[in-house]
């Protein structure tokens, strides 16, 4: 890498780590939103934070009757796992539009830098 590519990295990491100060709180914030997702047949819903933590847990009545226990828990859990990676990519979706401006070049910088390594 040219030391003028050195020197660009360098400039942009400063001015990615001086706006990071502003991102925080606006990612504490987001961290609080929340997505709900439900499985296929709507018996099984769950509300997931963007931290993907599981906040709740809400079982239609008759699904205990239509399922044994043990489809029961694979489809909470493939339910729980629908809606964490939704909120994950939420969560990635808002960050990166809430991103400041140096924090995007500096991205942009080093996404293209690896770019060009993966050429070699």
């Amino acid at each position: 890498m040219s030391e003028e590519r050195v020197r660009e990295f360098q400039r942009l990491a400063d001015e990615a780590v001086a706006a990071a100060a502003e991102y925080g709180p606006v990612l504490a914030e987001l961290g609080e939103r929340s997505v709900e997702t439900e499985d296929q047949d709507g018996a099984i819903r769950v509300t997931v934070s963007l931290k993907g933590r599981v906040t709740a847990l809400l079982l239609r009545p008759d699904v205990l009757r239509n399922v044994d226990r043990f489809t029961l828990a694979e489809t909470v859990a493939a339910t729980i796992r629908k809606g964490q990676l939704a909120a994950r990519e939420e969560f990635r979706a808002e960050a990166d539009k809430a991103s400041p401006v140096a924090v995007r070049a500096y991205r942009k910088f080093v996404d293209d830098l690896v770019a060009e390594s993966a050429e070699f």
